[in-house]
């Protein structure tokens, strides 16, 4: 194509407005972009001048340039928009940036005005100001201390907060990296910041320790973001929460917790030895019949060796010292028994069957019962049974239940049925195991049944009320929980759930089990 054919399929499909001008600065010709950008057919503004296309001052610069332009020599290609504004054929101004050309053509001079209407990029620029300084006003002004770190964690910027919370000057923070702020024992991993948030792939939240200016600990609750910058180094933004006061509210916490723990385990200990004080009479009965009958048995096999030696009589006097034996063992097993009542809990758990807990505390809770008439009915759950606890404290809640059942049934009218049941029940389904206790009382009114495990909540006229608040907590920090069903007149049960004890190997193959069952 022609070069002459060229510029004309330019001029005419140009986006910008195009008009060539005279000396005089008439238009000679215009391209149909005048149209969309000021309103006027070509046709309209060819022999007028171009001020009519812009205010006059601009019209001004426009033949001043253009009169310079003659007197000096062609400078070729020049902006002059500086604060130059359009106008439209309806009157109204618009920002316009304006480049003119020089040249030739048959001795005469002739300028080229290329003319862009910038309203839309104003109006960006705008935006974009508005937006900058909005920015700006959410950083300087936020409850959050903010920071920017480059790429070796050197500061770039800081906020007021941030500086309150470290408490440094902008101006020593932008001498450091937040290494250097960082309490020493919170460099664990020794990784810098970018490496950190590159293993993440994301933000990185975590709770480290601050060195303030002044030597002091601050605690904050820290939010790492990676901003990539096009063509420039990526930053991070570092959003830190102060929670000194949320730390030390926690530390505060976990010590009331030990303190309540230790005086939980006194109190249990104190409970116990005053239900042995309570069962001496029961001990003396339950220990009085085995010594009794180990003195029979000793004096019956004096009497076979003393009066003859045969073989009948030897015989007969190993069977009495058999049996003095076996009662000795059962003395000894009821004091045994009774040791370990009385001793203290000191939180240690071992692996015990289900079923020798309710044993033990049946045999501790029933002791001097044999001629009250209450009928026992219990059910053992098995020797798979087993749970992770500390047996004296278990012990303790189990016979607290049967012993307050007890004492609710005989309170019962004559001829009423007594009748205390105590079941364990192995439920692997749900890694659980149930221990139950009920009996056929005169049962709780609702009001203190739905306060029952609230301290100073009792039944008893002469009770504290903390026996079964301290149940309740042995329960909950085994895992498991105590409920009771109860009603006015229809007795009382109380079911204790606790974590059933698998081995490692099947307690993964329990937790396979259970996340291919939600898959399905």
């Amino acid at each position: 194509m022609p070069i002459a054919g060229q510029y004309r399929a330019l001029f005419d499909n140009a986006l910008e407005a195009i008009a060539v001008i005279d000396v005089q600065g008439i238009i000679q010709s215009a391209n149909p972009a005048v149209k969309q950008v000021f309103g006027y057919e070509p046709s309209d503004v060819v022999g007028q001048n171009i001020e009519m296309l812009m205010p006059r001052t601009v019209g001004r610069r426009h033949d001043e340039y253009r009169q310079e332009d003659l007197r000096t020599g062609p400078r070729g290609i020049a902006n002059i928009a500086g604060a130059a504004e359009g106008r439209r054929k309806d009157g109204t101004t618009f920002p316009l940036e304006m480049a003119l050309a020089e040249w030739e053509r048959g001795g005469a001079t002739f300028f080229t005005s290329l003319m862009r209407d910038m309203t839309g990029r104003d109006e960006s620029d705008a935006m974009l100001a508005n937006r900058d300084a909005h920015l700006a006003n959410l950083y300087a002004l936020s409850a959050a201390g903010l920071a920017e770190t480059d790429s070796s964690g050197r500061f770039v910027s800081v906020n007021d907060r941030y500086c309150e919370i470290v408490g440094r000057s902008r101006e020593e923070l932008l001498r450091l990296r937040l290494h250097d702020i960082t309490c020493p024992d919170d460099h664990q991993s020794g990784l810098p910041l970018f490496a950190r948030l590159a293993a993440s792939d994301g933000p990185v939240l975590l709770d480290e320790r601050y060195v303030r200016g002044d030597g002091s600990i601050v605690w904050v609750t820290k939010t790492a973001s990676p901003i990539r910058i096009e063509r420039g180094e990526p930053i991070a933004l570092v959003v830190a929460i102060d929670v000194t006061e949320r730390k030390a509210a926690e530390t505060t916490l976990r010590e009331s917790e030990e303190k309540l723990r230790i005086l939980q385990n006194e109190y249990t200990h104190i409970a116990r030895v005053n239900d042995l004080g309570e069962m001496a009479v029961a001990i003396a009965h339950e220990i009085n019949q085995p010594l009794a009958a180990i003195a029979n048995f000793l004096s019956a096999g004096r009497m076979h060796v003393e009066n003859e030696t045969t073989a009948a009589a030897l015989a007969a006097a190993r069977t009495a010292m058999a049996e003095a034996e076996g009662q000795a063992l059962r003395a000894g097993k009821i004091v045994h028994g009774l040791r370990e009542f009385a001793r203290k809990g000191e939180g240690t758990r071992h692996v015990v069957p289900a079923d020798s807990l309710v044993d033990s505390a049946m045999a501790l809770a029933l002791l001097n019962t044999r001629n009250t008439g209450i009928l026992l009915k219990h059910e053992a759950a098995g020797g798979s049974a087993r749970v992770e606890v500390d047996p004296v404290q278990i012990q303790q809640v189990l016979m607290n239940l049967m012993r307050n059942a007890i004492e609710a049934m005989a309170t019962n009218p004559s001829g009423a049925p007594t009748c205390l049941t105590v079941i364990a029940t192995d439920l692997p389904a749900e890694s659980a195991v149930e221990f139950c206790v009920s009996d056929t009382g005169p049962g709780i009114v609702p009001d203190i049944c739905a306060r029952l495990f609230e301290p100073f909540v009792t039944t008893k006229p002469t009770g504290m009320g903390m026996g079964l608040s301290v149940c309740r907590r042995i329960v909950e920090t085994h895992g498991g929980t105590i409920e009771v069903e109860c009603g006015e007149g229809r007795g009382a049960t109380f079911r204790i759930m606790l974590p059933r004890y698998c081995e490692p190997e099947q307690h993964a193959l329990l937790i396979q089990s259970k996340e291919t069952t939600r898959g399905w």
